[in-house]
């Protein structure tokens, strides 16, 4: 897939205040649409992964096996997950191969397929040398109860793991549909201490006077942050992705990051060598003994595409 990423960093502060309000009240909505489920999922919880923080308050250190007189749905939770990572991305194997679609002309098969098989070699040089595997079996004990959250980013800190993969509680997830019926945004609520606001965000800026107390006075204190990935359906002639960060109780939108063009939801920034030519085709995924044909898409000989995407 393909995309740029445009001048992440600080927000324009111009307009800050109405596009904040906007975003934290479309949270709400979110928060209200997802409360209903709360209490089944809670339940899921408690019977089944006991050990995972709630939707609820509870203490730290409180007793969470109290209503578990059975251990069979932890133990049947635990084999789902066990055999779903075995069966479909197996730790240290190449459980995917990508091959030519349908649409490739049969004169540009042979070129394609060596793009093909780069792009295959640097995805799982890529995932080898990431948390994936540790990551991928609590997607699938969370897969067990819902949805299944997995934020991938790029990781600048560690030159030999390009890739930070993180399986988000359903707890912290609340989602928002498109007008097509799919997922339209993803907002995470969490809590991070503010001196640790600015390693993980490094281009971050506060602009509340009391945000910017705090850093200089607490800066240990644990605050809100509201992270949403959205797509900007203003824009009618490109497909545009924003990521927004907002230390939500000081309604102070303190990061933001924009991406453009097809597949921008998980888009790779400029190799530094320039594109290469891309070449229309499809792309057969095989998994096991399926073969799933990848939409016809601009498939581009440059490294895997690394960005902050979600996959539900």
């Amino acid at each position: 897939m393909t995309g740029d990423v445009i001048a992440p960093g600080a927000p324009n502060v111009t307009e800050p205040d109405k596009k904040v309000k906007d975003l934290i009240k479309r949270f709400g909505v979110a928060v209200q649409k997802r409360s209903p489920w709360e209490e089944l999922w809670q339940d899921c919880y408690d019977y089944a992964l006991p050990q995972k923080t709630g939707f609820f308050p509870s203490t730290p250190g409180q007793e969470r096996m109290d209503q578990v007189f059975d251990e069979t749905a932890i133990v049947g939770t635990q084999e789902f997950a066990s055999r779903m990572q075995s069966g479909i991305c197996p730790a240290f194997t190449k459980f995917l191969v990508l091959e030519c679609g349908p649409n490739v002309p049969a004169d540009q098969r042979d070129q394609v397929q060596v793009g093909l098989q780069e792009i295959q070699d640097d995805f799982f040089d890529v995932i080898n040398h990431s948390n994936f595997n540790q990551e991928m079996y609590e997607f699938f004990l969370e897969l067990a109860v819902s949805n299944a959250p997995l934020l991938i980013e790029e990781n600048n800190d560690e030159p030999d793991r390009p890739a930070r993969f993180t399986q988000v509680p359903l707890t912290q997830v609340y989602m928002e549909r498109d007008p097509f019926g799919g997922c339209g945004a993803m907002f995470q609520l969490t809590k991070k201490k503010i001196s640790d606001i600015k390693v993980k965000w490094p281009k971050a800026v506060f602009h509340n006077d009391d945000l910017l107390k705090l850093e200089a006075e607490e800066p240990e204190k644990e605050i809100d942050i509201l992270i949403i990935t959205y797509r900007d359906w203003t824009v009618k002639t490109e497909e545009v992705n924003k990521y927004c960060v907002i230390a939500k109780q000081y309604e102070d939108l303190i990061y933001e990051e924009e991406m453009r063009g097809e597949g921008s939801g998980d888009t790779q920034p400029p190799s530094a060598s320039g594109s290469a030519p891309p070449i229309a085709a499809s792309v057969v995924i095989k998994i096991g003994r399926r073969r799933v044909l990848f939409a016809s898409r601009i498939a581009s000989f440059s490294p895997i595409p690394l960005a902050r995407s979600w996959f539900v």
